[in-house]
């Protein structure tokens, strides 16, 4: 009994920290933040069913919002408050913050396609409906989650997405203020000017609850309703690209029908003319389409889409002008001609040739088929580019990237737009390398040196002309019609991509099209402001047209003088230096690897600024024109070529790991960096032209990617498209990993070179071939 007593009275004099353990007083409540706090879920809770029924109770509102709009809201209080499964899927639906708001999630927007299908006459499922089903259990019919249940909203639905700036407290946060997109699930009867009202008063209700320093500072910036009034089919620009369309299918059916029912034969002989036989004619984007033979005694066949030049004298009455103007549409020989690319390699919008042409004496080498790769392998760096910078853009971990560039391999990925300057280089040298052919093979000139003054390669001045003006408007007649229609494309889906995503478009194509097209269509719009562009990644093909036009005058001017054509590369690949130089040491401009696009208006899209590779290409070109494609070195001086290319390569792309700080290193190598990158490429094609390459030009030269050469120009126009169709048709951001990211890249790769056969072998193809009956419908007359 003494024992029993002890053991009661001594905790209780010892006090509650001895022998025994209180039982601690439950809260049900949620954990409380430090005095005068808020935690960032309760500082970023816009959207509350307190909030908006505090707001609207204002005497004030009620004058403000529709009539219509007030009393659905009431209903979907009410129905809130009572329990109703619509009105809490409505607000289910509506946006939240989650998390990763401090880690770059700028996104709260729910679900608007599951918002809209509850506002249709069936009611979403609901997949906690049924709780008798157990796993295991006996068959109680399909799943709740595909049953619908007839309990639908009292009124119709529409989603509305509010952009709102919000500043939290500095002294906790920093990178303020931010924009936030917040998706609203609301009456229809609500319009955009209601949710932008509802928001604000719902913002202003959440800092009236705290004290100014500790509470998130909202703004309501816009608001719009998802799906918008925009209709595709009321819109003029839908009608003229139906009609176009329309009128193209039309054509192919009738060549492909043609080509089917009366086919002819595909080739023609060459014409010969003092004992030379000249066949085809110089692409002014630097296609061939034939060579000269000195040999007067062979015959030497030239293709065109697998029908020769002179078919408008044919037997039979389909060999006709006409005839041979629809068979340019037909389908099975403008995909042969697309598909067995191995005869052409173009820079990106041009043709080209990757070496002479076979003839009855056996096949030539084609000292140039490595370009085949290797603008391949350019266009999927650019596509892997640009899937990355739009990937982010629309992702909910946007500080991932920070994670991502710190990877040292990361900088391949940064440094896409050296890319482009692949395609600036590879013009350059084909312009350059058949031009001079071509004339050596008109006139029977096949030396230039750098000694020469005036050669015979140099027609009369007025012929010369002439022949400029034609080979120009060829390239600017061959690229148009397919350029028109992704410019017609862009514009209609950035229309679109504006009025039903939840997304805003990341350019204002769906604006700057319709009044800037113009610009597009001469070529000349990376000579305004970047704001004002349509389809913001047409500026390659304005700088490489604007090169073309420069690079072809200083090649016809060298074929006579050689000295002056030199003395003007020159100048112009210094002044283009100089002039970035400047520039950047003006703006205080420090190259970035997080930051490639920076000065885009100033530096990054400028013809002066970028036209260093395609000088380049045209010294590559002569330089190959006038070794023949030979290169006569020793082992050691071969592998000290390798290495200097491999490291000039790899100092251009990997040379921004370690931050550049001081202001001359950065006007050097923004100066720099473009030419020599186009360097590096010099040394691998000569190299590979001259049977010196090894396994590198095997590879590149691999005649599996001579078709996806091919579409190279349709793919590059296209890809931006399908990346952004990507984003505008998901209503939530995007949770990028390394793992998606890839996935993401294969699908556009694919994707964008798919739509680019379609679009060539409809449109681009039957165009060059027209342009090859129209304009050069013999040979290249040089003399």
């Amino acid at each position: 009994m003494l024992v029993k007593t002890v053991l009661v009275v001594l905790p209780l004099l010892l006090g509650p920290s001895y022998g025994t353990v209180p039982t601690p007083k439950t809260n049900h409540s949620q954990p409380t933040s430090p005095p005068g706090q808020r935690r960032l879920d309760q500082l970023l809770d816009f959207f509350e069913s307190r909030k908006l029924e505090e707001a609207l109770a204002w005497s004030g509102v009620s004058p403000i919002l529709n009539s219509r709009c007030k009393k659905e809201m009431g209903l979907y209080l009410k129905g809130l408050r009572d329990g109703h499964s619509w009105a809490d899927k409505m607000f289910d639906s509506t946006g939240r913050y989650s998390s990763l708001f401090l880690f770059g999630n700028d996104y709260f927007l729910g679900s608007q396609s599951l918002c809209m299908e509850l506002g249709r006459n069936v009611s979403t499922p609901d997949p906690l409906e049924d709780d008798s089903r157990r796993v295991g259990g006996p068959w109680r019919g399909p799943p709740s989650f595909l049953r619908w249940r007839a309990n639908p909203p009292p009124f119709n639905l529409s989603f509305h997405v509010i952009t709102l700036r919000v500043a939290l407290p500095p002294h906790r946060f920093q990178g303020n203020p931010r924009e936030v997109r917040w998706g609203l699930c609301l009456p229809e009867g609500c319009s955009q000017d209601d949710s932008a009202i509802m928001a604000r008063l719902m913002a202003e209700r959440g800092r009236e609850r705290g004290a100014a320093p500790t509470s998130a500072a909202v703004r309501v910036i816009s608001s719009k309703r998802v799906p918008g009034n925009y209709s595709l089919w009321s819109d003029t620009i839908f009608h003229v690209m139906v009609t176009a369309t329309c009128l193209v299918l039309f054509l192919t059916l009738i060549g492909t029908t043609l080509d089917a029912l009366w086919p002819v034969e595909g080739m023609r002989t060459a014409t010969v003319v003092g004992g030379t036989k000249r066949v085809g004619f110089l692409d002014p984007q630097g296609e061939t389409d034939g060579h000269a033979d000195n040999n007067a005694g062979r015959r030497v066949a030239a293709v065109v889409g697998g029908f020769g030049y002179g078919c408008c004298s044919g037997r039979s009455p389909f060999e006709s002008c006409l005839s041979s103007y629809l068979r340019c549409f037909s389908l099975p020989r403008n995909a042969r001609m697309v598909l067995r690319g191995s005869r052409v390699v173009m820079p990106l919008g041009q043709g080209g040739e990757a070496g002479q042409k076979d003839t009855e004496s056996g096949p030539r080498h084609k000292p140039l088929e490595c370009l085949h790769g290797l603008r391949f392998f350019s266009l999927l760096w650019v596509i892997l580019s640009h899937t990355y910078y739009l990937a982010f853009l629309y992702c909910d971990n946007k500080h991932y990237r920070g994670v991502v560039e710190r990877d040292f391999l990361f900088q391949t990925i940064g440094n896409g737009p050296f890319a482009v300057d692949t395609f600036f280089f590879i013009s350059g040298l084909l312009v350059s390398f058949l031009y001079f052919r071509s004339a050596a093979a008109a006139l029977e000139a096949y030396t230039i040196t750098p000694t020469t003054t005036q050669t015979t390669l140099a027609p009369p001045l007025r012929k010369r002309a002439k022949q400029y003006l034609r080979l120009v408007a060829y390239r600017v007649i061959r690229l148009t019609p397919a350029y028109l229609f992704v410019i017609g494309v862009v514009e209609l889906t950035m229309k679109s991509f504006r009025s039903e995503s939840v997304f805003e478009p990341p350019t204002d194509d769906d604006f700057n099209c319709p009044d800037f097209w113009w610009r597009n269509l001469f070529f000349v719009n990376t000579l305004y402001p970047v704001k004002e562009m349509c389809m913001i990644w047409s500026w390659y093909l304005a700088d490489d047209t604007q090169f073309f036009i420069i690079g072809l005058f200083i090649v016809m001017l060298g074929s006579s003088h050689f000295k002056w054509a030199a003395f003007v590369g020159g100048t112009v690949l210094l002044t283009s230096w100089l002039t970035t130089a400047f520039i950047v040491l003006d703006y205080d401009y420090m190259p970035r690897i997080s930051e490639p696009l920076a000065l885009f208006d100033e530096l990054y899209d400028k013809p002066w600024t970028r036209i260093g590779p395609h000088i380049i290409g045209l010294f590559a070109g002569w330089f190959l024109y006038t070794t023949d494609c030979k290169l006569n070195l020793r082992r050691h001086y071969l592998l000290l070529g390798w290495l200097f290319s491999a490291s000039l390569c790899s100092v251009v792309v990997y040379g921004l790991y370690c931050q550049i700080s001081d202001a001359m290193v950065s006007a050097s190598y923004a100066a720099l960096s473009h030419t020599a990158w186009a360097v590096a490429l010099l040394w691998l094609v000569t190299a590979c032209a001259a049977g010196k390459g090894g396994w590198i030009n095997s590879f590149l030269s691999c005649k599996i990617w001579a078709p996806f050469s091919r579409l190279t120009y349709c793919a590059y126009l296209l890809h931006p498209v399908v990346i952004r169709a990507t984003v505008a048709h998901t209503d939530s951001p995007l949770h990028i990993s390394r793992d998606t990211f890839a996935f993401l890249f294969i699908g556009h790769a694919c994707a964008s070179y798919f739509l680019a056969f379609i679009l060539s072998v409809t449109l681009e193809a039957p165009i060059i071939s027209l342009l090859k009956l129209s304009l050069f419908p013999k040979r290249l007359n040089l003399v």
